[in-house]
């Protein structure tokens, strides 16, 4: 599978993000895997994730900001926004990604959101707060909170 997705930082810096404990909805292990699956790393990362726990569960990541590649799709360019989108989700489909995955995919584009808290942020059960701490070695580290 080709992919799509790579981390949205500058290269030779050093990154990861890491969740606070939280409840994931059902079925949140393969939608990850999807991501997984879609995802390539510059810093020799196999995977985007790595889920610790069971019932409640800590989320560490390669990366806090994805970029997204294809076929030279541009989704700055608001004339042609619709058109890619409908590229993208025939390609996800072709590729055999869950129309759930699609979907998150589509939405944070829409919102112009690719961080990787925003995968977290759909896959927490509603009435939690997360804590993100994201680790930079180029501009520093930072944190905040994700409320679902």
């Amino acid at each position: 599978m080709e992919k799509i997705l790579f981390n949205g930082l500058e290269e030779g810096g050093t990154y990861q993000m890491r969740t606070s404990e939280f409840k994931p909805k059902q079925g949140y292990q393969s939608i990850l895997q999807e991501f997984d699956s879609l995802y390539e790393s510059y810093q020799g990362s196999g995977k985007l994730f790595s889920v610790h726990g069971q019932d409640a569960v800590v989320v560490l990541a390669d990366t806090h900001t994805l970029a997204l590649v294809l076929n030279d799709l541009d989704f700055t360019d608001y004339s042609a926004f619709a058109e890619n989108l409908s590229q993208l989700k025939d390609y996800l489909s072709k590729v055999g990604i869950s129309a759930e995955t699609s979907a998150m995919l589509v939405r944070m584009l829409e919102n112009e959101d690719l961080s990787v808290g925003g995968i977290i942020g759909q896959l927490a059960e509603p009435g939690q707060t997360i804590t993100v701490q994201c680790m930079d070695s180029l501009y520093g580290n930072n944190e905040y909170e994700i409320n679902v």
